[in-house]
């Protein structure tokens, strides 16, 4: 494979490194949450990966979408501290940061996050469109994703949780990190 291009395909690109595709077996397709399969694509100067969502259907609001270099760019724009200013997060006293250091996993960043109920087994966010990002993390066999809409310094969405008991829409203000 020449080293100089993006691969033609996804599996051109795990076979050297099927640990970071996170592949059930060497045979494996790669497959989203939903059972679907995760579409690749390179582009001029990189390369897509995309999953469906859970509507099931491409090009809808609910894709997923790995989009490099345009997440790199687009993680600086929205890195930094975050307010609760609506939701059920605005008792919390703590603000959430999102940095640009790498999450525990491949391609996502840290998240900086107080959570009820217990410690989590990680915290992470990335960018999935040209204006909005995922934060997920995990308690116990629980996975937790949020998915927010940049507004200039605000970060809007919703969330509801049966497990957490949250319920509503959710807004972010930009503050100065301590």
């Amino acid at each position: 494979m020449d080293s100089h291009a993006w691969p033609t395909t996804l599996r051109a690109a795990c076979d050297p490194h099927p640990e970071r595709c996170l592949l059930l077996d060497a045979g494996a397709t790669s497959i989203d949450c939903w059972g679907l399969p995760v579409y690749y694509t390179r582009k001029s100067g990189g390369f897509e990966i995309r999953s469906l969502g859970p509507d099931q259907k491409p090009g809808s609001s609910d894709d997923l979408v790995l989009s490099y270099p345009l997440d790199r760019l687009l993680a600086r724009r929205v890195a930094g501290c975050y307010e609760p200013r609506q939701g059920w997060w605005k008792s919390s006293p703590t603000p959430i940061r999102l940095d640009t250091l790498p999450g525990k996993l491949y391609n996502a960043y840290a998240l900086w996050i107080e959570v009820p109920l217990g410690s989590t087994h990680f915290r992470e966010w990335f960018p999935v469109t040209a204006d909005s990002v995922v934060l997920q993390w995990a308690q116990g066999s629980h996975l937790h994703m949020l998915r927010l809409r940049l507004s200039g310094d605000t970060l809007r969405g919703r969330f509801d949780s049966d497990l957490l008991n949250w319920r509503g829409s959710l807004k972010l203000v930009r503050i100065n990190c301590q």
